[in-house]
């Protein structure tokens, strides 16, 4: 009987997912971007931008040179904490583009709708 409450208490902790505060992170270079991306599927944003590079650079008719900096955090704290080691403002925002390294910063939103609409916006 223990052997059998250890299988289920291990399988259901299984099922739970990530613990609490867990960050998976994930960095990825495409095309245009580099990214590192924490708890959101990194070839999805990859993706995405990809997507709306080409956009952009049809309509302006060319593209920013060389690989643009993007980095996604799980949490506020943890976008707080990347901008202060760079040296960067901690705006009252979801997300920031700093001009002066090329590179933009943000964090996972409440709902996966808001996120991709500040992944494109920064």
């Amino acid at each position: 009987m223990p052997r059998l409450a250890a299988t289920i208490a291990l399988a259901l902790f299984a099922l739970a997912g990530p613990l609490a505060g867990a960050v998976r992170a994930d960095d990825l270079k495409t095309e245009h971007y580099d990214l590192h991306v924490e708890n959101l599927d990194a070839k999805d944003v990859g993706a995405m931008l990809e997507e709306l590079h080409r956009a952009l650079t049809a309509y302006f008719g060319k593209a920013p040179e060389g690989p643009l900096r993007v980095e996604v955090y799980s949490t506020l704290e943890r976008w707080h904490d990347a901008l202060r080691a760079d040296g960067q403002i901690t705006p009252a925002a979801g997300g920031y583009y700093a001009p002066g390294n090329r590179k933009a910063y943000l964090f996972v939103q409440p709902s996966a709708y808001f996120t991709r609409q500040l992944i494109l916006h920064e």
